[in-house]
């Protein structure tokens, strides 16, 4: 023991010698030698035995297979005779206490791989049904009676044959695994609602490519466009500028010969739906006339109306879009606005209160002329301020 000034005893440790040191480590390197030798034997010992029990294993996976497809006949056997039993009673039997025990499977596969291995016995079951060959006059002797091709049995089979080789998108279900048999009157039925659902959606799908859509164009429009660039009307056709119940515009730049005679290069394309779902009253203005009773043609009227309209408004001096050409339902006129910028709507705009009335003014400077030609009028929150 030592004391130092504040009163504390200091205990020092015994010191080691450095022949002890080496012997500590010397004992702990044994003892970790002979730790791994041991896990090593026990390896050893445990590999051999499992190679010694290769045989066994593999005689004993055979036999648990043979005895599972044994199981699954034995299955599928009794099921027929469930469903023999119960074919006209409101009260059903089930031999399920008869069949084979699946306990002894459940630690080696899942439920679902087991039915997935029923289902490929009983299709298999079915490929393997064989129609037996009638002669010329269509009768064959079976198990002591006579047999023609038109037992319900072998119809049934061969109608349920033909079930499932209907389209992929028609729902035939399960149809193997419940062994169904289907009557030539329940078969017809179903053959006719396949081909009508195939016809059916072959027209939504055609119906859908015909459509003109908000912000895009169907065949026939593109077709349109098409030719009115390479006859030189237009350069380009640039994205959409406005959507409506009625039609979709967008901006393009006209061609080298329509800048030079109409001193601008852009221009509008009002493409008209050829869809009614938004615009179900378009038939009002036009009613009465045979020649709108086709949709096609109530769009190229109606495009040609406008056409003819915009040239009357034109011609009478009141400010409105220049129309160029009209080709089916695709209308050419002059572009409002800056560039690839369309002017804003006047309800949109935000003027001071001495702009107003001078908007106001010209508004009501329109009015005689609008009273004085039979044009047709609506509200003013449609006009575009430029």
């Amino acid at each position: 023991m030592q004391r130092n000034p504040w009163g504390i005893s200091e205990r020092k440790e015994p010191l080691c010698s450095f022949a002890e040191i080496m012997d500590e480590e010397v004992a702990r390197k044994l003892q970790l030698e002979e730790q791994s030798s041991s896990d090593m034997k026990a390896a050893d010992a445990v590999e051999a035995e499992l190679c010694e029990r290769d045989d066994c294993i593999d005689d004993y996976t055979i036999a648990k297979l043979l005895q599972k497809d044994y199981d699954l006949e034995v299955e599928h056997t009794l099921r027929l005779k469930e469903k023999q039993y119960n074919k006209d009673d409101k009260v059903g039997i089930s031999l399920d206490l008869l069949k084979p025990s699946r306990e002894k499977y459940d630690s080696d596969e899942s439920v679902e791989e087991r039915d997935d291995e029923e289902l490929e016995y009983v299709n298999n079951k079915l490929d393997c049904y064989t129609i037996p060959e009638f002669g010329s006059k269509g009768v064959v002797f079976q198990n002591g009676r006579c047999v023609t091709k038109h037992d319900k049995e072998i119809c049934g089979r061969k109608n349920v044959s033909k079930f499932m080789q209907f389209p992929a998108e028609f729902n035939t279900g399960d149809a193997a695994k419940i062994d169904l048999k289907l009557s030539n009157r329940v078969f017809n039925q179903l053959k006719v609602h396949s081909i009508n659902m195939a016809k059916r959606r072959h027209r939504v799908h055609e119906n859908k490519e015909k459509a003109t859509a908000e912000l895009a164009v169907d065949t026939t429009t593109r077709m349109i466009l098409f030719k009115m660039i390479n006859g030189n009307l237009l350069e380009s056709v640039d994205g959409q500028v406005a959507t409506g119940k009625e039609s979709v515009v967008f901006h393009a730049v006209g061609g080298s010969d329509l800048i030079q005679e109409r001193q601008c290069s852009n221009f509008a394309v009002k493409i008209f739906k050829t869809t009614l779902n938004e615009f179900q009253n378009r038939i009002d203005y036009v009613q009465e006339d045979f020649r709108f009773k086709n949709t096609r043609k109530i769009l190229k009227l109606w495009a040609e109306k406008e056409y003819r309209n915009l040239k009357r408004l034109k011609s009478n001096g009141l400010p409105c879009p220049d129309p160029v050409t009209v080709q089916s339902h695709v209308l050419v006129m002059s572009f409002i606005g800056d560039e690839k910028v369309s002017a804003p709507k006047l309800k949109d705009v935000q003027l001071d209160l001495v702009t107003w009335e001078v908007l106001y003014d010209e508004l009501k400077s329109v009015v005689p002329i609008y009273q004085d030609k039979p044009f047709a009028r609506a509200c003013a929150s449609p006009l575009i301020y430029f």
